[in-house]
C-alpha cells in the first residue's frame, strides 16, 4: 500500500478549505460519499469529511462525527477510540444523492498543497510543530497536557501515525466560508491510523 500522507513525521501535506461545492476528491461537509456508511449509527452521527489514504489501491478515508457537542466536550483532551468519531476506508468515491447522514456544514473541496517540513516559526523565532490543517506530520498540542502528550507518544511508538490534523477553517489560505456548526468548536481535531487501517486501527483526540 502506497500511502498518500508522508511516512516521515517530520514532513506533512498542508491543505486548505476551498470554495465549494465539489462532488469528488478531498472534501468537507454536505453529503457523504455514495454507499459509504459508519459501522454504527444513531441520531447524532453525521458525515464530516473525506481525505485520500493511498494509491495502489486507490483508497479514501471518510470520517463521521457525533453532532452531540456535550458528549464530544467530555472527550476533549483525551485520546479516544472510535465511537463518537467513526472512520470508514473505501475506494475512490463521489458524493451520494441522499441527504441521510449529511453534515450540517456546507460543502467544500479540500485543496492539498505540496509536502513540506512540519515546522512553523513562532513569533519568538522558535521552531514549533505546524498548527495548520495537514495530512501526516506530528500533532500540534494546544494545551500541552503532559498526560495527553505522553499517551500520543506511546501511540506513535506502537506504530500509529497522524493521518489528519484540522482546526476551524479560518487559517491562512482557507478561501471557503464554511457555514454550519463546526463539530469541534474552536478546537483542533487529530486522527491517527495504523496499517492495515481496519476496524480498531484508529484513534483520535481534540483540544480547545
Amino acid at each position: 500500500m502506497q500511502l498518500l500522507f508522508p511516512n516521515d513525521p517530520l514532513v506533512s501535506v498542508p491543505f486548505n478549505v476551498g470554495q465549494g461545492p465539489n462532488e469528488a476528491g478531498p472534501r468537507l461537509g454536505g453529503r457523504p460519499p455514495a454507499n459509504v456508511l459508519p459501522r454504527t449509527s444513531n441520531e447524532f452521527i453525521c458525515y464530516f469529511l473525506t481525505i485520500p489514504l493511498s494509491v495502489e489501491p486507490s483508497q479514501e478515508v471518510s470520517v463521521f462525527t457525533s453532532s452531540n457537542f456535550d458528549r464530544l466536550l467530555k472527550a476533549c483532551g483525551n485520546l479516544n477510540e472510535e465511537g463518537l468519531v467513526q472512520v470508514v476506508v473505501h475506494s475512490s468515491s463521489r458524493r451520494g444523492k441522499s441527504l441521510e447522514l449529511s453534515s450540517s456544514l456546507s460543502e467544500h473541496p479540500l485543496l492539498l498543497l505540496e509536502p513540506r517540513e512540519d515546522w512553523l516559526m513562532s513569533d519568538e523565532g522558535e521552531r514549533i510543530v505546524a498548527s495548520f490543517h495537514k495530512l501526516g506530520g506530528r500533532p500540534y498540542f494546544i494545551q500541552g497536557k503532559l498526560g495527553l502528550e505522553a499517551a500520543v507518544r506511546r501511540l506513535m511508538a506502537a506504530g500509529f501515525a497522524q493521518v489528519l490534523q484540522m482546526g476551524f477553517p479560518a487559517v491562512r489560505g482557507d478561501t471557503g466560508e464554511v457555514e454550519g456548526d463546526w463539530p469541534f468548536g474552536d478546537g483542533m481535531f487529530h486522527l491517527f491510523g495504523m496499517a492495515p487501517f481496519g476496524p480498531g486501527d484508529w484513534r483520535w483526540f481534540w483540544e480547545r
